[in-house]
């Protein structure tokens, strides 16, 4: 039976922390921003509230990608259009595909063994230019996008979309790879999969989670995965 990797894009394998900062700081010189950090903390705390709304499924990709930058203009007695900055800010963030460390020779060791896939809640555009231009490119699969598929991690429907476009019966071959315990690690949990937690920064593990494993560097999957 081949393992099959379900790996998370951002926090996981792309450093969207690197990217995000870079179109960040390019949206507050676009907008003539001079107190940055202030705008920077208005913007992450409003960002963070409508991800996580996505995640409940209270919210649609749609309409977080324009709202956040309508509560952003409000906040920030700005004379722009959301969707002005919206577009802007997606085609900076576009740009950015760097990598967590390690990403592209576990792929690349990874690959030759299990098929490895992409699964994310993140926006169609930005994912796909960034994976068209990275060099762990030739190593995915597939790329599961929540935006095209109409659901979000972790709602099990989001796993059965993966399962049946990849043909697979038998639970036990998928593996979740993710930073995120809300959306990755709950999402494997709430579908019966195996779940392995990418934490670099060392948190505790929640206690009402039981997951499979625990990582602080990708470099630990090849011989953690083996032995599942």
């Amino acid at each position: 039976m081949r393992k099959i990797c379900l790996f998370d894009a951002d926090g996981t394998l792309f450093d969207f922390d690197a990217a995000e900062e870079r179109a960040l700081d390019m949206l507050m010189e676009y907008c003539k921003i001079t107190e940055k950090q202030n705008a920077l903390d208005v913007y992450q705390k409003i960002n963070h509230a409508l991800w996580k709304k996505l995640e409940e499924g209270t919210v649609t990709m749609e309409r977080l990608k324009l709202q956040r930058f309508e509560e952003f203009i409000e906040a920030q007695h700005l004379n722009k259009q959301a969707s002005e900055l919206a577009e802007y800010f997606m085609d900076r963030l576009s740009e950015g595909n760097q990598l967590i460390e390690n990403a592209e020779k576990t792929l690349r060791n990874l690959s030759k063994k299990y098929d490895c896939h992409i699964i994310t809640n993140g926006i169609t555009r930005i994912q796909v230019s960034r994976l068209n231009h990275s060099v762990i490119q030739p190593y995915i699969k597939h790329l599961f996008i929540s935006e095209q598929i109409g659901v979000s991690k972790p709602n099990p429907a989001y796993f059965d979309y993966v399962k049946k476009t990849l043909n697979i019966s038998d639970a036990d071959q998928l593996i979740v790879i993710g930073d995120s315990l809300t959306s990755d690690m709950q999402g494997a949990i709430n579908s019966n999969l195996t779940s392995i937690w990418y934490n670099p920064k060392h948190h505790d593990v929640p206690h009402h989670m039981k997951l499979d494993a625990v990582i602080s560097n990708l470099i630990e999957l090849e011989e953690i995965i083996d032995k599942l």
